[in-house]
């Protein structure tokens, strides 16, 4: 009887929530992740200078927070089966940066974060994609 009850538990839980937590390759939230990497598949650039662009995925909330360089930003997202990923009402402060190429790394960041479409954790490494390229965040 108890292992029906399980078995009925896990498959709910697919069905209506799409068991964001662990379903898409392990843990992704309430963990602060470190952008490595950015760009688009085949030619990913590591990030530049000594910009510490980070990602915090809250999950009581469904708020995503962070650094992107030069501004703090925030916004909300939801997991949708098969480990999609939307990200909605993306802000960020507006101060300017001092050095132009960490201001353009930081808007390459917030495009490809806002038109996000999946995201895929593998071992340390946390893998976002969308049609303006790959995000490659490490705990």
């Amino acid at each position: 009887m108890k292992l029906i009850v399980a078995a009925m538990l896990s498959v709910m839980c697919l069905v209506f929530t799409g068991c964001a937590r662990g379903a898409c390759g392990g843990e992704f939230e309430d963990i602060q992740w470190k952008l490595n990497s950015y760009g688009t598949p085949g030619s990913l650039q590591s990030v530049q200078g000594n910009a510490n662009i980070t990602l915090n995925f809250e999950s009581k909330e469904k708020q995503i927070n962070g650094s992107g360089g030069c501004n703090s930003y925030f916004g909300s997202y939801s997991i949708i089966s098969n480990c999609e990923l939307r990200i909605t009402g993306l802000g960020a402060t507006e101060r300017a940066c001092l050095d132009a190429m960490l201001m353009q790394q930081e808007q390459n960041y917030f495009n490809i974060l806002q038109d996000a479409e999946s995201l895929q954790v593998e071992g340390e490494e946390l893998h976002i994609s969308g049609s303006s390229g790959v995000l490659v965040f490490t705990r």
